[in-house]
């Protein structure tokens, strides 16, 4: 039988936070055999855009995009420990403590609970990377310069006018 673990970090978590917290889940994954499913929820936390717009693919994770209103469902259903089902699935709320099972959801920092139960030995080095999609690197060097060369020109003004206040033209 196929083991999934179903994925989805907190509404407005922003991309460090997924990232860490997906650290977890894949090396909870890794080691135990589970197909590891990132529900990436579209929300003010990474400015609502798509994981596709942002990041290249991550190697062994599958990751499903969901918006707000979906987010909140599943959100609904673990406040009331619900079954959650998705994608003709049934999927068992993983909370720590629990034992997982081979359908499970896990939310937010639940998945720290995840990688505790993998052996010291076996959890990766390094934790897994968000890699910018091209366009994302290009526009953020274009910004970096720009924003180098404005500190640059604000610094020299700076210089300039204590210069002027020193020799007392002001």
């Amino acid at each position: 039988m196929t083991r999934e673990v179903y994925f989805l970090p907190s509404e407005g978590s922003g991309v460090r936070h997924r990232f860490e917290t997906l650290s977890n889940v894949k090396a909870f994954a890794d080691h135990f055999a589970y197909r590891v499913y990132f529900l990436w929820g579209v929300s003010n936390g990474v400015a609502f855009c798509r994981f596709e717009e942002l990041f290249l693919p991550i190697p062994g994770v599958t990751v499903i995009n969901v918006f707000c209103e979906q987010a909140r469902k599943f959100q609904y259903a673990i406040k009331h420990n619900l079954v959650i089902r998705y994608n003709g699935r049934i999927l068992r709320i993983f909370n720590l403590g629990a034992k997982p099972t081979n359908m499970m959801f896990v939310f937010n920092l639940d998945a720290s609970a995840l990688n505790r139960l993998v052996p010291s030995f076996a959890r990766p080095r390094t934790p897994v990377r968000a890699v910018p999609v091209v366009d994302v690197q290009t526009e953020a060097k274009k910004i970096i310069a720009e924003h180098l060369r404005t500190a640059k020109q604000e610094a020299r003004d700076i210089a300039a006018d204590e210069k002027d206040d020193a020799k007392g033209n002001r």
